[in-house]
């Protein structure tokens, strides 16, 4: 049976209990296979003000592979990318994140080039 306080969305939790908790099931999920459950703790922790730089940076990261990846939504996908290289990370964590949004955006490029061939068909 769940208690008092046991519920991470629970905002009589400390901040950062509630943080490691909902990073704790993000990446427990995550492990489960369980993207679309994982996606959601990830986006609750962006939505605390108090989020450490290093878990928002995750969090973004995450988000960016699973909207590049799972849901295939590349301009949400970019959009979290550069989320991730507006937050100032270590250079092989920018370095990815630059690598993430090139390939994002060379994916949309295709789309586009297809979509175009497809019209002028």
């Amino acid at each position: 049976m769940s208690q008092a306080g046991d519920d991470p969305a629970d905002p009589t939790l400390s901040e950062p209990i509630r943080i490691a908790a909902l990073r704790a099931l993000a990446l427990a999920s995550r492990r489960a296979r369980r993207f679309d459950e994982a996606a959601g703790y990830w986006r609750q922790l962006l939505d605390i003000a108090e989020c450490p730089p290093h878990v928002a940076r995750e969090a973004t990261e995450a988000l960016a592979i699973h909207h590049e990846h799972r849901l295939r939504d590349l301009g949400v996908a970019k959009a979290f990318a550069l989320r991730t290289l507006q937050s100032g990370t270590r250079p092989a964590w920018h370095e990815a994140a630059r690598h993430r949004l090139a390939r994002i955006e060379r994916k949309m490029a295709d789309r586009t080039r297809w979509t175009m061939l497809e019209l002028g068909d």
